[in-house]
């Protein structure tokens, strides 16, 4: 049995980690602490997704060769074409729903419904997309750098950003 004195200590030793330590910015290296509060996230237009998606960086950097962990709010009724990366995507949703499909065409009938609390691993090299009824938010963890191509360059909403 844990004795009295122990848990005090636990609870010291717990309560000065925290008291001085603030909240992280968004994006830290991997061998940083990162303690973050949904509250204090700063979130950004998703730039390689259509617009109305937003995004913020919890940890790492998705432009570098190491891990990294991003948070995107996808709004209601919103597609994301079909695309692939060149490393493995780790997808937790986090609130709402997701569907999502594999292949090189948007197929909303060969799409898997992922409700809050789902996990998907999508392999590198391998098409897929995604859509939603409702607004979700989304956790995706990878190795960087990042890098989303569409299999149709015409849906890359990049693209349409540097012709304008």
């Amino acid at each position: 049995m844990t004795s009295v004195s122990t848990l005090r200590f636990t609870a010291i030793v717990i309560a000065g980690a925290l008291s001085g330590c603030g909240v992280a910015k968004s994006a830290q290296t991997a061998d940083a602490q990162v303690l973050l509060r949904p509250d204090k996230l700063v979130w950004a237009p998703a730039r390689s997704l259509p617009p109305g998606a937003q995004s913020v960086v919890l940890d790492g950097d998705p432009s570098k060769p190491a891990l990294f962990t991003v948070r995107l709010t996808i709004p209601a009724n919103f597609r994301i074409p079909p695309h692939k990366h060149p490393g493995t995507e780790r997808l937790t949703v986090l609130s709402g729903s997701i569907f999502l499909g594999y292949g090189e065409t948007f197929d909303r009938q060969n799409s898997l419904y992922l409700p809050a609390g789902s996990y998907a691993v999508n392999p590198a090299g391998v098409s897929h997309f995604s859509w939603t009824g409702e607004e979700a938010v989304v956790q995706l963890t990878a190795m960087g750098p990042w890098v989303l191509e569409y299999v149709d360059p015409k849906d890359d909403p990049r693209a349409r950003d540097a012709a304008h």
